[in-house]
């Protein structure tokens, strides 16, 4: 019931929650009785879409969510969805930046850990243990994964392959 009512955040001026909003792409397509809905392409981001969520990311400085693709039409979409749903909203921009902090100091430790670890195994333990801790950080159960997922993939760089194995895990 949550996430369906419409509601304003009355300290950071926010506005959002679904309500009985359904936006189209193409307004004009919308099947008001019968028709064929097959017409209609929704503007919001579908939970259930497997690629969805590689659509939105977040803002590493304040958790603000973000759209991720350069196409117009799944910029669009995202754009939607952040304010349709609500992600924009201050609490949960704070929650997300506080994971967006823990995760960037767990990729810098890897990155020294990593060049300081090759041929050293009492430092591959600890590089091992950073590289773990990320895993769950983007694990697809873990709060906001989707976002560290789009923080992580900003991180890759030829000189810390590991970064693509984890995301590739």
């Amino acid at each position: 019931r949550y996430c369906n009512s419409r509601r304003k955040d009355i300290d950071d001026k926010t506005v959002g929650g679904k309500a009985d909003r359904f936006p189209l792409l193409n307004e004009a397509a919308r099947v008001y009785a019968q028709g064929d809905c097959s017409r209609e392409r929704p503007a919001l981001l579908d939970p259930c879409n497997l690629g969805d969520w590689r659509l939105l990311g977040c803002k590493q400085e304040n958790g603000q969510p973000c759209s991720t693709s350069s196409d117009p039409i799944e910029k669009k979409r995202a754009e939607v969805s952040i304010e349709v749903y609500h992600l924009h909203y201050g609490p949960t921009c704070n929650r997300r930046h506080g994971v967006a902090v823990e995760l960037m100091a767990n990729v810098d430790d890897g990155k020294r850990l990593f060049d300081r670890a090759k041929g050293k195994p009492d430092l591959q333990s600890d590089f091992i243990t950073v590289a773990q801790r990320i895993r769950r950080i983007i694990d697809r159960e873990a709060l906001f994964s989707g976002d560290m997922h789009f923080l992580l993939r900003g991180q890759r760089h030829s000189d810390h392959p590991w970064i693509q194995d984890l995301l590739e895990a």
